[in-house]
């Protein structure tokens, strides 16, 4: 019998089943991400393989199966039940939940809890290309997402597009919600985005604010117990970076400001004391949103197809060393 060929050098993809889930591994010899395929297509690990670096936030919870026989998640206690950290997509919906055309939106919508589908384009040392997809239940979209990565480049490009499959206008929020946490981000680490104005929820200031101000662009110490939520606006453009000092080492994101005009803003430095960290949480997630939160019942700016109709993007992701 003929043994299957496999590779173990240049680009690559490779299945496993993690905590009963199914994951794909798909790397090159400088970066190497980790997806789980039943819980949202997240990327739960986006590494840089000459520091054995993880840019992505672990949370202290445990990865587990989402419960399909329970239903949406109606709560944000049921989405952080489920978070186990690492790069969600946001979509049809972002923030709190929120009634639309007659369905409860889930907190951060629908795709980040569906097993998502997914097929090999192109697999050979010089490249490797997987097309992953999921349909919402609560509003009629389909998510395509395909990934891309190539030998010798320490970036990835996620090529997407979404449909409305329904034969009614249907409007939407959309966004990506990548968590760094240790060992990457640490004391000391700084945070630049391309925009002018940062938003509090109430008040506008110019962006980059002072090192005093309500977020930090410099990362503190994992005793300070601070955290923030705030929002970047008026971007040049779709761009920001995260920069580790002492490992001389930067992630950076890129994308299309025109589809994501905003950056979500989170940072817990051990502020939450009670569920679900307890004080354990040292993160921040830097996030291109197509929308502000409540932009639905705000009268906000937000994406929007008619039956039939479909929208393409591409961010791109990775380290700079």
């Amino acid at each position: 019998m003929r043994r299957p060929e496999t590779k173990n050098r240049g680009a690559r993809v490779t299945r496993a089943d993690i905590n009963g889930m199914r994951c794909l591994f798909i790397e090159n010899s400088l970066i190497r991400l980790r997806i789980n395929l039943d819980l949202g297509a997240d990327i739960v690990e986006f590494v840089y393989k000459p520091s054995d670096v993880d840019a992505m936030w672990r949370s202290p919870l445990p990865e587990i199966p989402f419960s399909r026989a329970a239903g949406p998640v109606k709560t944000e206690q049921g989405f952080l039940y489920y978070y186990e950290g690492g790069w969600q997509e946001l979509f049809p919906h972002a923030s709190r939940a929120e009634d639309a055309y007659g369905a409860a939106l889930p907190m951060h919508g629908e795709a980040w809890s569906l097993s998502w589908e997914y097929r090999i384009q192109k697999d050979t040392p010089e490249e490797v290309v997987v097309a992953m997809w999921c349909s919402t239940r609560m509003l009629p979209f389909m998510l395509l997402r395909r990934l891309r990565i190539q030998e010798g480049e320490a970036f990835v490009t996620l090529e997407e597009r979404v449909e409305n499959t329904g034969t009614e206008h249907v409007s939407f929020i959309w966004g990506h919600h990548p968590a760094f946490g240790e060992p990457f981000l640490e004391e000391g680490c700084l945070l630049s985005a391309s925009g002018d104005t940062l938003y509090d929820g109430k008040n506008e200031t110019p962006w980059p604010p002072p090192e005093d101000g309500i977020v930090f662009t410099r990362i503190p110490p994992k005793s300070s117990g601070k955290g923030a939520m705030v929002y970047i606006l008026d971007l040049k453009e779709g761009l920001y970076e995260i920069t580790n000092p002492r490992r001389q080492l930067t992630f950076r994101m890129t994308w299309d400001k025109e589809v994501f005009p905003y950056i979500w803003v989170w940072q817990e430095f051990g502020s939450n004391k009670g569920y679900p960290w307890f004080g354990r949480a040292y993160a921040m997630a830097v996030e291109p949103v197509s929308s502000l939160p409540f932009a639905r019942s705000e009268g906000g700016r937000m994406l929007s197809l008619a039956g039939g109709a479909s929208i393409e993007t591409a961010l791109t992701a990775g380290f700079v060393a």
